[in-house]
């Protein structure tokens, strides 16, 4: 009886494995459908899930048998230029045409990032500012939309004002990124930081991401 059992696990086990990331939900179709252009979305499930979903089971077979397709292809879509700019616009603003199109996408990919393990460390990011003034030490600030962020210490962007952000629950998601050598870190919407310290660059300064003397330096942490 007893091996008759541990022979019906293994093979429900196998089961699950197989069928893991594999077909999406109505909720997460229609998600897609309704945010996405019909092609788009058929290039997503047909061409773009098994490679997303194989790199995701090679780094964490139990992520991979946690996380719905829908929710891997929601974050891998974020880092591609398909949908993001998109989204954070809806986040920040709060039009109600634009929630009504691509807010359950951005419930499928919230659901989706709470699955995966807190990053807890320090990461940075690149922005281009013209002025820093509201980033007064001691200032808790919220960012409304998604925030990405790279774990890479040397980790190089655009822009003459680096963050530099001590996180507790900022999420890793370069294992399903479209740009997995960023080792990017992203925090769900509507998360706040505190201002810790900020250094100011010389005026005459040409911002160079490669030396931190050019540019203005914000360190805030999670709260």
């Amino acid at each position: 009886m007893k091996k008759i059992f541990i022979i019906l696990l293994l093979g429900l086990s196998a089961i699950t494995s197989t069928q893991a990331c594999y077909d999406m939900t109505n909720e997460g179709q229609e998600a897609f459908y309704e945010a996405l252009s019909e092609s788009t979305a058929d290039s997503y499930y047909n061409y773009k899930k098994d490679s997303v979903c194989d790199s995701l089971e090679d780094y964490s077979k139990k992520l991979y048998n946690t996380l719905l397709v829908e929710e891997v292809l929601g974050i891998y879509g974020y880092t591609t230029n398909d949908f993001y700019k998109h989204l954070n616009r809806t986040l920040r603003s709060g039009k109600v045409a634009d929630k009504k199109k691509y807010g359950k996408l951005i419930d499928v990919i919230n659901t989706g990032l709470d699955k995966l393990p807190n990053f807890k460390g320090e990461v940075v990011r690149f922005e281009k500012k013209k002025s820093i003034s509201r980033f007064g030490v001691g200032k808790i600030k919220t960012f409304k939309a998604y925030t990405s962020t790279s774990k890479k210490k040397d980790f190089c962007w655009k822009g003459n004002v680096k963050f530099r952000i001590k996180s507790k629950t900022g999420k890793f998601i370069g294992m399903i990124s479209a740009y997995k050598s960023e080792q990017e870190v992203l925090f769900p919407p509507k998360k706040k930081f505190k201002v810790i310290k900020v250094k100011k660059a010389p005026k005459d300064a040409v911002a160079n991401c490669h030396d931190e003397k050019t540019l203005n330096v914000i360190w805030m942490e999670e709260v």
